[in-house]
C-alpha cells in the first residue's frame, strides 16, 4: 500500500491482524491446538526461557519454530543493500542522539497509542520490566543498527541483528498466545513472571484488536524509522530526505524480519507521514497509562542525570513530540528552570551539531566540542538503570570506539 491506498478502514482491519506464519508454527509446537490448557503452559515457559536468555537457545526450540526462523529470514524483494548500508552509516554517526531521540520520542510517542498501548502497559506490570524494556530496546536498536548487524548472504538475512529481531518476534507470538488464551476470571494471586501478568489479563479483542496487531506494529516501526530521523532534524542534524529514507530502509528491513506486513510498510519520506498521521489520528489520546509511562520514563532517564541536567529530559520530550503529544503524555507543565532554560539549552545543542557537522570529519576541534559537550549530554541522556538484576546495556566495541567512548 501507498499513502493512496491506506485508508482508516483498512487500518482498522489491520487492528485484526496478527502474525499467521509466527502463529502456526508456535501454536503447533506448543500442542495448542491439542490441549489448550497444557499448551498454554507450555508456552508461558518457553517465553520465560526467552526472557531469561541473552540470544535464541537454538538448543531448546522445538522444530516447527526452527522452521518458521528459516523463513521470516528470507530476504524481500525490495530489499537494498547499498541503502541499508547508508542507514547504518547514518546511525553510526548520530548513533548518540538516536537513542536520545528513542528515548525522547520514539517511546513516548508509542505511548500515545489508546488501543495499542495496553500490551506496552502490561509488560511494565512488574517494576523490574520498566527497567528491562528500556534496556532490551536500546539494545536491539543498537543491534540492529550497527554496521554489519543485518546483512544479504545468499538470499538470507543474517546477523546479530537478525538474531534479535526474531527473538523479539517469537516472544511477541508467545504474548499473543498467553493474552487471547487469558481466563475472564482473574485470580487475585499476584503474578511473579511477565508470563503471569499476560496470563491473568483478559484481552477486549473487539475494543482494541489482536494484541501486537499489524497496525500497532506498523506504527511501532515508524516510531523507529521515521520519529528518530525526524528527532535527529529536530535536534538540528542535516540529514536530507534521502539520508531519511535511508533509515527508514534499514527500520524496514528490522520490520520485515519481526513481522511487519509489507503493505504496512512506508518507503518514502511523505508516504510515512501519511502513514504515522494517519494512525495517529484515529489513536493518539490522552490516558492515565500514556503518563503513567512517561512518568517512569522519566524518572529511569532522570536518575541518571546530575542535578542541572534533571529539567532536560520532559523539555527533551515536549521539543521532540510537539506540544500537544506533551500535553496528552502529563509532561508539558514544567518547572520554573526547565522552562527557563528550555530555548537557550537546545539552541547550544544545535550550535554544537553545527559545529560538528562542520569539523567533525577535518579539525579536531569538532570533535573536542562533541565529546567535551554534546556527548556529555546525550550520553546521560541515554544511561541505563545500574544495579538491577538485568544484564547491563553493552555496546559493540567498534561502535564504542566510533562515538567516542572508548579507545581504538
Amino acid at each position: 500500500m501507498t499513502q493512496s491506498t491506506w485508508t482508516v478502514e483498512s487500518l482498522g482491519e489491520a487492528r485484526q491482524w496478527g502474525d499467521p506464519l509466527a502463529a502456526g508454527a508456535v501454536s503447533a509446537a506448543f500442542g495448542l491446538a491439542d490441549d489448550i490448557e497444557l499448551g498454554t503452559r507450555r508456552v508461558a515457559d518457553f517465553m520465560q526461557m526467552l526472557v531469561r536468555e541473552e540470544g535464541i537457545p537454538h538448543g531448546q526450540i522445538p522444530p516447527l519454530v526452527k522452521d518458521f526462523l528459516e523463513q521470516a529470514a528470507e530476504v524481500p524483494s525490495w530489499y537494498r543493500g547499498e541503502k541499508l548500508l547508508e542507514g547504518e552509516k547514518l546511525f553510526m554517526e548520530h548513533g548518540l542522539l538516536s537513542l536520545a531521540s528513542l528515548l525522547h520520542a520514539s517511546l513516548p510517542e508509542c505511548y500515545l497509542m489508546e488501543r495499542g498501548v495496553h500490551v506496552l502497559y502490561l509488560t511494565q506490570q512488574l517494576d523490574a520490566h520498566v527497567f528491562r524494556r528500556l534496556l532490551e530496546t536500546a539494545q536491539m536498536v543498537v543491534t540492529v543498527m550497527s554496521p554489519g548487524g543485518i546483512r544479504e548472504e545468499n538470499g538470507r538475512l543474517v546477523g546479530p541483528g537478525v538474531k534479535v529481531a526474531l527473538k523479539v518476534r517469537l516472544m511477541h507470538e508467545t504474548m499473543r498466545h498467553l493474552i487471547q488464551d487469558a481466563s475472564d476470571a482473574t485470580p487475585n494471586t499476584p503474578a511473579l513472571r511477565l508470563s503471569e501478568v499476560m496470563i491473568k489479563c483478559p484481552w477486549q479483542r473487539q475494543q482494541w484488536g489482536a494484541p501486537i496487531n499489524q497496525e500497532d506494529m506498523a506504527y511501532t516501526l515508524l516510531t523507529f524509522g521515521y520519529v528518530i530521523p525526524r528527532s535527529l532534524v529536530r535536534l538540528g542534524v542535516p540529514l536530507d530526505k534521502d539520508a531519511q529514507e535511508a533509515i527508514m530502509h534499514a527500520w524496514n528491513v528490522v520490520g520485515h524480519v519481526m513481522g511487519v506486513h509489507h503493505s504496512l510498510m512506508a518507503h518514502t519520506l511523505a508516504d510515512a507521514e501519511a502513514l504515522y498521521a494517519m494512525i495517529q489520528k484515529t489513536q493518539a489520546a490522552e490516558s492515565d497509562m500514556a503518563k503513567g509511562m512517561t512518568r517512569s520514563l522519566v524518572r529511569v532517564v532522570r536518575d541518571q542525570l546530575p542535578f542541572f541536567l534533571q529539567w532536560a529530559p520532559p523539555v527533551l520530550i515536549e521539543h521532540l513530540c510537539g506540544p500537544e503529544a506533551a500535553k496528552m503524555l502529563g509532561v508539558r507543565n514544567q518547572s520554573f528552570w526547565g522552562r527557563l532554560f528550555h530555548g537557550p539549552a537546545l539552541r547550544l545543542l544545535r550550535f554544537v551539531l553545527k559545529l560538528e557537522a562542520v569539523f567533525f570529519n577535518s579539525s579536531k576541534a569538532g570533535r573536542w566540542v562533541l565529546l567535551h559537550f554534546g556527548e556529555h549530554m546525550v550520553r546521560l541522556l541515554a544511561r541505563f538503570p545500574k544495579g538491577t538484576r538485568d544484564r547491563s546495556f553493552e555496546l559493540p566495541h567498534d561502535v564504542a570506539v566510533a562515538w567516542g567512548l572508548a579507545r581504538s
